[in-house]
């Protein structure tokens, strides 16, 4: 029930839109980059993964939904291992430019829903699987260009964090068209 009033509160706050000049009517936002790894413990890869739709709710600032996501894979030739960690945030977004829309530096916060999935397998067959539900967030900030006015090409740094897993640190190259 908690999770429905804040869900609602947030979505309340976002409909208290200014009428102030904007540039788009909305924007999609994708990209990708690397991840720090270290929840399923030993060396291996993370990745990240973004994308979401945005609207202005004032000159400076977008709100929107999209999906969040770190994944990490370990493997273990020797034993025939494979540790894969996955958590996905669908979530309310907000993105804020500092001093001037699509270009310099923005700051970024999603809140959401996280699923945590975590699997071991030996030989491809699972030995072990455990799936969680919580809240989740992920904070950022960056630099961002913009191009000709219709597409902004952002760098960012993103700190994530929820009920279901340890924190991490993601570089991810976006792009807000």
């Amino acid at each position: 029930m908690q999770y429905l009033l804040i869900t609602l509160g947030l979505i309340s706050f976002i409909f208290l839109n200014t009428n102030e000049p904007k540039t788009e009517n909305w924007y999609f936002l994708g990209g990708s980059g690397i991840s720090s790894t270290g929840e399923i413990g030993g060396v291996g890869t993370g990745t990240a993964f973004d994308a979401g739709f945005y609207w202005h709710y004032n000159k400076n600032t977008l709100y929107g939904f999209g999906v969040t996501e770190k994944s990490e894979t370990i493997e273990n030739e020797q034993q025939n291992l494979i540790k894969q960690f996955n958590l996905t945030i669908p979530s309310l977004n907000f993105i804020h430019y500092k001093d001037h829309f699509g270009r310099g530096i923005f700051f970024r916060l999603n809140i959401g829903m996280a699923n945590a999935s975590f699997i071991e397998k030996i030989n491809d067959e699972i030995i072990y699987e455990n799936k969680q539900n919580g809240l989740g967030y992920v904070m950022g900030c960056g630099f961002s260009l913009d191009y000709k006015g219709k597409s902004r090409y952002m760098l960012s740094l993103q700190y994530g964090n929820s009920t279901v897993s340890l924190d991490y640190l993601s570089f991810v190259f976006t792009g807000l068209f």
